[in-house]
């Protein structure tokens, strides 16, 4: 038995799989079980393996692979793994949610990850083994090309727009009716007095349906998000991240063609030697594979592990 599980920001995806036995997949909202951040509750580890006890049973030894949002350095991931294996049952990995991406991708080569959905980050490996990042310090300070990050710079642009007394165009328009915001002002106050990630993160469809029907400020926000995160890739691997594929995925990357397109203009114009795909099935399958690398010091368990097949498309 094996289990994989991606923590996002704003879901949980928990794969259990089993020789001769059907998948078991379970997916909840973060919320469910997470308090504060991931480490913010010691109890966290111990919700999080509750949710899946019941599929696991009798079953000792188990390997545990874990994917998670909020685990951005390697003392935090290994923080979070020492507080798994306390309530799991079997060797535990705990690693960034976009270092699932490689293995879900169908390749253990050094790939650059990145990740735009609740949150966003891009991570690469050096030839040594070490990770690096850039991004990620979530969305009020950047995360660009994420739901919530896409809302604000929008907010942020429908503002400056009204300063430089330009006519209200239709993000703005949009932005007002479904806030509910008498103006740009009141758009503001509602801004800075409620900053839920799930509210404004809902929002982020909108920027994508102004830009759709030629709002210049939406395309300019989708364009610029696109840019930074490009320029994260760059920066990663000046600090020496390996690889030549860049996986992206993430709610946003999957769901918004334009970000994706955006994205891989500026890639190609900077560094034309990439190759940019889109993953296209759950990350939690890169927990899977992970699992499946934790058996090798067991012939028994590796003898298991290779009954399965990580159905890349």
């Amino acid at each position: 038995m094996l289990v994989g599980i991606d923590i996002g920001g704003t879901k949980t995806h928990i794969l259990v799989a089993a020789p001769n036995t059907e998948d078991v997949h379970i997916v909840v909202p973060t919320a469910e079980w997470q308090r504060s951040y991931l480490l913010g509750d010691s109890a966290n580890a111990e919700r999080l393996v509750a949710l899946y006890a019941a599929h696991v049973g009798a079953w000792t030894g188990v390997p545990l692979a874990v994917g998670a949002h909020g685990c951005d350095t390697e003392a935090q991931c290994e923080a979070f793994r020492v507080q798994l294996e306390r309530v799991h049952p079997g060797p535990v990995d705990v690693v960034n949610d976009a270092e699932l991406l490689g293995p879900a991708a169908g390749t253990q080569d050094p790939v650059l990850a990145v990740i735009v959905g609740t949150g966003s980050i891009v991570v690469g490996t050096t030839s040594d083994g070490g990770k690096v990042t850039s991004g990620g310090h979530g969305w009020l300070l950047g995360d660009p090309g994420s739901a919530p990050a896409l809302a604000r710079e929008a907010v942020r642009a429908v503002l400056q727009a009204r300063d430089e007394g330009l006519d209200r165009e239709i993000l703005a328009e949009r932005f007002l009716a479904h806030c509910q915001a008498a103006d740009e002002t009141e758009l503001s106050y509602l801004f800075a007095s409620d900053l839920r990630i799930t509210r404004w993160g809902s929002i982020a469809p909108l920027i994508f349906d102004c830009a759709k029907e030629g709002s210049p400020l939406a395309q300019a926000i989708i364009e610029s998000a696109a840019a930074t995160l490009a320029a994260d890739v760059a920066r990663i691997r000046r600090r020496g991240a390996q690889g030549s594929t860049v996986v992206m995925a993430g709610g946003v990357a999957v769901n918004q063609p334009l970000l994706l397109e955006a994205f891989k203009r500026h890639v190609a114009a900077g560094h034309p030697e990439l190759n940019v795909k889109l993953l296209t099935i759950p990350p939690v399958w890169g927990a899977l594979e992970r699992a499946k690398h934790l058996t090798e010091t067991s012939p028994t368990k590796m003898k298991e592990s290779n009954e399965y097949h990580q159905p890349v498309g």
